[in-house]
């Protein structure tokens, strides 16, 4: 069985090795990913009232119903947790979500749901989802043997800093 190495971890990814496998598709040895810093909301937060307004927000704009976010367990639920206790502190905006306000709000909640609805704490590499950075930052760059390079995650227009494209495949993914 072939190794892949993350960020100097070593994990067995299930293919069975055969010299077209290695010789096709090396494995990633290391993968880099934007930096991160712990944050951790303040203190005097109340995550009731937080949830609230985030909750209130997504369904006036027609985001997601209360009902989906309301649902135990669902994607839209944890994804409101997550936005609640993010540690980039994001009011729920007061804008419509075509301001940029209101765009990067609403883009971070979809990622979130995405990462939730195909169960991202099970991701076989760490894209950096969740992480108290830009959306923009969501992501890991594998390094493979032969020095060839994979971007996977979140990619931004560097001038808008909207989604321009989003790098996922099942091989990644679980």
């Amino acid at each position: 069985k072939r190794r892949v190495v993350e960020n100097g971890k070593q994990e067995d990814n299930g293919e069975k090795e055969t010299d077209t496998d290695v010789d096709d598709a090396p494995p990633p040895v290391q993968a880099t990913s934007p930096p991160t810093s712990p944050a951790t909301l303040p203190p005097d937060t109340d995550l009731g009232s937080r949830s609230d307004q985030i909750l209130n927000w997504l369904t006036s704009q027609g985001i997601s119903s209360a009902e989906a976010l309301q649902t135990d367990g669902s994607a839209q639920q944890l994804a409101l947790q997550f936005m609640t206790e993010d540690g980039l502190f994001l009011d729920a905006p007061t804008t419509d979500k075509s301001t940029p306000e209101g765009y990067n709000f609403m883009t971070r909640y979809v990622l979130s749901v995405l990462y939730y609805a195909t169960k991202g704490d099970d991701w076989q590499f760490d894209l950096n989802f969740k992480k108290p950075t830009t959306h923009c930052a969501w992501y890991s760059v594998l390094q493979y043997v032969d020095l060839s390079t994979e971007f996977r995650g979140v990619a931004c227009d560097q001038e808008t800093g909207q989604v321009d494209s989003l790098f996922m495949s099942e091989f990644f993914l679980f």
